[in-house]
């Protein structure tokens, strides 16, 4: 599960950029980042987060519009990362008309090892719980008991 992280000057990005964003990159992300031939690498939209936030005046280097991509690290996406960078680039330029005339702003893939674990539905609290199982008896009273306490709640 992807998750980006949007900045932007808000004197010069307007709400409506960011209503679109929030809108459309979903696709453009999963499009651009999965992987045919590695099923776990298969993304459609609903499975990219993204995270908005404005600039604060204690931010360097800063850009109208900063845009980076957290997603699992799979060699199949390392090996043409640039290639998946760039597309995703021009897919926002062509999504946006806003940002064809933007040319101060970048995208940043980042790949990482990374697990995914939505626990707020009841499926998960099971599989939670079983993972619990094999740990050591304190540390599975404890967190044990806070999965129970989140399910009941």
């Amino acid at each position: 599960m992807p998750l980006v992280l949007v900045s932007r000057d808000p004197k010069q990005i307007p709400d409506e950029l960011l209503l679109h964003i929030g809108k459309h990159f979903p696709s453009i992300v999963a499009n651009n980042l999965t992987v045919p031939e590695v099923p776990a690498a298969h993304l459609d939209a609903t499975d990219v987060e993204i995270r908005f936030s404005d600039f604060s005046p204690f931010d360097v280097k800063k850009r109208p519009l900063e845009i980076v991509v957290f997603a699992n690290d799979f060699l199949e996406r390392k090996v043409d990362l640039e290639e998946r960078t760039r597309q995703i680039d021009a897919d926002l330029r062509e999504s946006f008309s806003i940002i064809k005339s933007l040319n101060n702003f970048w995208v940043w893939i980042l790949l990482m090892p990374g697990a995914f674990l939505d626990v707020t539905e009841d499926s998960h609290f099971e599989q939670a719980s079983k993972i619990v199982e094999n740990w050591p008896d304190w540390k599975k009273d404890t967190i044990q008991s806070e999965i129970l306490n989140k399910k009941k709640g």
